[in-house]
């Protein structure tokens, strides 16, 4: 006697194209960005979810590379401000939104800084960075030293000595540490 669980399925369109839906259906609500997102490149649907959530956006040029920063923080950051680093193939976005269950401890992480009264910045990678070879690597931090400029390093410094200052509210907290997933940390 054969039973049902025995026997192999092959996947209907039907059952795939609800798969599709699903995916597509994860990313959220697929209207238009408001305003802090119209700039710079079509933010993804992570994106728009953060900012739903209350991040913001800040498009950086360093090194000629544009990077996307999301940023979130108390009236007064009373802890200061941690710059958060995704980990090898990652996005800024997993440390502000889970739609699966894998990258919840990131998004846990940060509401546990952000309840602490820390301001929490959190930067994309470039996908820019070669091997010696002049190979791109993905999308990864520049973490090696190379006989060419870094790309991350200028990103960082202009983090801590532009960006974060311009955006820190009175009363704040000075201090600026750094965390980071993975390649990140």
């Amino acid at each position: 006697m054969t039973t049902d669980r025995a026997r192999p399925t092959r996947p209907t369109v039907a059952g795939l194209l609800a798969g599709l839906l699903m995916l597509a259906s994860c990313g959220g609500s697929g209207g238009p960005p408001t305003s802090p997102l119209d700039t710079g490149p079509t933010p993804t649907p992570q994106e728009t979810q953060c900012h739903a959530a209350g991040w913001t956006r800040e498009r950086v040029t360093v090194a000629g590379v544009q990077r996307l920063v999301l940023w979130k923080g108390p009236p007064a950051w009373s802890r200061g401000a941690i710059v958060v680093l995704h980990g090898g193939g990652g996005s800024h976005t997993n440390f502000c939104v889970a739609n699966v269950p894998l990258i919840a401890p990131q998004v846990r992480f940060t509401d546990a800084a952000l309840a602490r009264g820390f301001a929490v910045f959190l930067v994309d990678s470039s996908d820019q960075v070669r091997d010696l070879e002049g190979r791109l690597c993905g999308k990864v931090w520049d973490d090696e030293v190379r006989p060419r400029d870094n790309l991350d390093l200028p990103l960082l410094e202009d983090l801590v000595q532009r960006l974060i200052p311009a955006l820190r509210p009175g009363a704040s907290r000075r201090e600026v540490f750094v965390a980071g997933h993975s390649s990140g940390g």
